[in-house]
C-alpha cells in the first residue's frame, strides 16, 4: 500500500471514529409534570399550556434543522474523504424533548379539562 493511500485510509478511519462524538442531548428543564399543576389556577394552567405547545414547536423545529445539518455534513463528508461526517449529529435529544413538552401538554390539557376551565 502507498503512503498516500494509507493517509486516506486512517483518515477516514478517524473521522468514522470521531463522528460518534457530537450529540445533541435533551433539554432536562422540559418537565412533563410539576407539583404546583394540582393547585393551579385555569389561567396558570394555560399559561403553562402555553409554554409547552411552543417548547415542543421548537423541538419540532429543531429536529429539522440537525436533519437538514447532517445531510449536508454528510455530502461534505463525501467529497473531503470524511471531514465533513465529523459534524455529524447523532443525538436525539430534541426528540426526547418533543416527547416531554407533547406529553406536558396532555397533562395540562387533562388538568384544565378536569377543572371545567
Amino acid at each position: 500500500m502507498t503512503m498516500k493511500k494509507l493517509t486516506v485510509i486512517m483518515g477516514v478511519l478517524v473521522c468514522a471514529l470521531l463522528s460518534g462524538c457530537a450529540a445533541n442531548v435533551a433539554n432536562v428543564g422540559i418537565q412533563t409534570s410539576k407539583v404546583s399543576d394540582a393547585t393551579a389556577t385555569c389561567s396558570q394552567l394555560r399559561a403553562e399550556l402555553l409554554v409547552a405547545q411552543q417548547q415542543a414547536a421548537a423541538a419540532d423545529k429543531a429536529g429539522d434543522w440537525q436533519t437538514a445539518r447532517n445531510v449536508g455534513a454528510g455530502a461534505l463528508g463525501f467529497f473531503t474523504l470524511g471531514l465533513g461526517w465529523m459534524a455529524i449529529d447523532t443525538g436525539n435529544g430534541h426528540s426526547t424533548d418533543e416527547q416531554n413538552a407533547q406529553n406536558r401538554v396532555l397533562i395540562l390539557s387533562s388538568l384544565l379539562a378536569e377543572k371545567g376551565c
